[in-house]
């Protein structure tokens, strides 16, 4: 037991609280420093995409020889969902469409992977089956909606800040993922 309770205060220090402090620390130290390489940033995001896909790809070869773990499911489908959406924001360049694709990325996978918490029968149906190219032919059409009408898609940049909407949705994006993140610290360990 003392073990898991040192496993979740590393996972808090190392996965939220150092990031933070360094995120704001950098701000402060350098307040003026930007540092906006494009093609860098796509091949990270290209990145992203690859192993989103592979590591759902692996995990839905695993889930059919593991029984016990339902919610791998919402995992699979949450990695699909960001890294389809993070490939076509990889694609485009900087504006509004860019941060569109990301920030929905985000939200998409956030509550996707939320979705943990509800890893009873419904994980199991025989409709969960089919959920993964669902959510991989939905994320595909919006990203080519996306990308073929920039017109319709809401403002999420105003003088080059984000507009409340892109807030809003980065936003509870994060509190989908702090929600599955403690799934995960609390859940009992699966073998």
């Amino acid at each position: 037991m003392e073990d898991s309770k040192t496993g979740i205060i590393w996972v808090l220090l190392l996965g939220g609280i150092l990031p933070v402090v360094f995120g704001i620390g950098c701000d402060f130290l350098f307040p003026n420093l930007r540092w906006v390489e494009l093609p860098f940033h796509s091949v990270l995001e290209s990145l992203g995409l690859f192993a989103g896909v592979s590591l759902a790809v692996l995990l839905l070869s695993r889930q059919r020889n593991m029984a016990e773990a339902s919610y791998y499911i919402w995992v699979i489908m949450a990695l699909i969902g960001m890294g389809l959406l993070d490939g076509f924001h990889a694609s485009v360049p900087a504006g509004n469409t860019f941060v569109w694709l990301h920030s929905l990325a985000i939200l998409v996978g956030g509550s996707l992977f939320s979705l943990v918490w509800f890893s009873g029968r419904a994980a199991k149906s025989q409709a969960s089956k089919i959920l993964p190219g669902f959510v991989a032919v939905i994320v595909i059409l919006i990203g080519i909606f996306s990308m073929t009408y920039p017109e319709k898609l809401p403002a999420m940049l105003v003088k080059g800040n984000f507009t409340h909407t892109a807030s809003m949705i980065n936003g509870l994006g994060g509190i989908f993922f702090i929600m599955a993140a403690i799934f995960f610290m609390i859940r009992p360990r699966v073998n």
